[in-house]
């Protein structure tokens, strides 16, 4: 059995559109937070829409982790918010249903 997938969504908050958003840098900063809270980053992805710029991420939770979802995204909240950022997190299957509607 695989490990469940989920999505990480990071994007400017509203009204804070820059034009400018450097996602490798900001996926590359949050590898140590996401595996602290047992997700493992496997891959990203620029995001362009309406001007404001985003970054989907992919991770899976790690062999014998369990993912508190509320608390993951708490802590991403509490780190990302001084920059003007904003997060979602939830479980790929679900993330990917919802987009096919």
């Amino acid at each position: 059995m695989s490990n469940p997938g989920y999505i990480v969504s990071v994007f400017q908050s509203s009204g804070m559109c820059t034009g400018s958003f450097d996602y490798q840098q900001l996926a590359a900063g949050l590898q140590t937070q996401l595996a602290s809270l047992g997700l493992h980053l496997t891959s990203w992805e620029p995001v362009n829409q309406s001007g404001c710029f985003a970054v989907l991420m992919w991770a899976e939770a790690q062999a014998g982790q369990r993912v508190d979802l509320l608390d993951a995204r708490r802590q991403l909240t509490e780190q990302l918010a001084p920059r003007h950022l904003q997060v979602r997190i939830q479980r790929e299957d679900v993330f990917l249903a919802m987009h096919r509607l």
